[in-house]
């Protein structure tokens, strides 16, 4: 990701494509999938230059300070209210094991109606992630309050929960909860499965 441009580079805007990094410079984080041009508004730039010497080792390369500067950058790049940003760099986190800044992510994303219920499901798999199930059952208990959703809307929040009540060897409460995602959708992930080993 460091280094130093050759002279004779294409613009990026020239460069083809072969993945999320290619088309940025190397001097360059681009998060332009992630901040969300507003119709009407100026163009931001989601490029940013991170001084950076050329590091001889893994160990020389300081991630926690590289990751304080990554996330002090995006802060000023992406809004408060633009949830989907927030929710995609959330999910980056997660997948990264980033399990704190994710959840951080998530709880600014479920402000917006969009995105509540994938945010509030993807703060159920973060807390159950840190071994936090009840923590877990007390966030996705938010979805089951919000009015205007069918079953079907829930379904990731009924099985999340049962997965949770699963990990705290409360099997009853766990079969109900897998009992409803099965009337909305059989296939739905392992959920067949998680059903027949609680019935026996």
């Amino acid at each position: 990701m460091f280094g130093e441009e050759s002279a004779t580079a294409e613009p990026a805007a020239e460069r083809p494509a072969t993945g999320a990094a290619a088309a940025a410079p190397d001097e360059f984080v681009d998060l332009g999938s992630l901040v969300l041009e507003k119709a009407g508004s100026e163009r931001r730039s989601t490029r940013f230059r991170v001084p950076a010497t050329d590091p001889q080792s893994e160990a020389d390369v300081n991630f926690a300070a590289l990751l304080d500067q990554f996330k002090s950058m995006v802060s000023e790049a992406i809004e408060e209210e633009d949830a989907a940003s927030h929710y995609d760099l959330g999910v980056a986190y997660k997948e990264m094991g980033l399990i704190d800044e994710a959840i951080a992510e998530f709880h600014v994303a479920a402000r917006g109606i969009e995105y509540r219920l994938r945010a509030i499901e993807m703060l159920g798999a973060c807390f159950s992630e840190k071994d936090e199930p009840r923590i877990a059952l007390k966030v996705l208990s938010r979805a089951l309050q919000v009015r205007g959703y069918r079953d079907e809307d829930l379904i990731g929040i009924f099985y999340a929960m049962g997965r949770a009540y699963e990990a705290l060897g409360e099997s009853a409460s766990a079969l109900e909860w897998y009992e409803r995602v099965v009337g909305c959708d059989v296939g739905f992930k392992d959920v067949t499965r998680r059903v027949a080993a609680l019935r026996h």
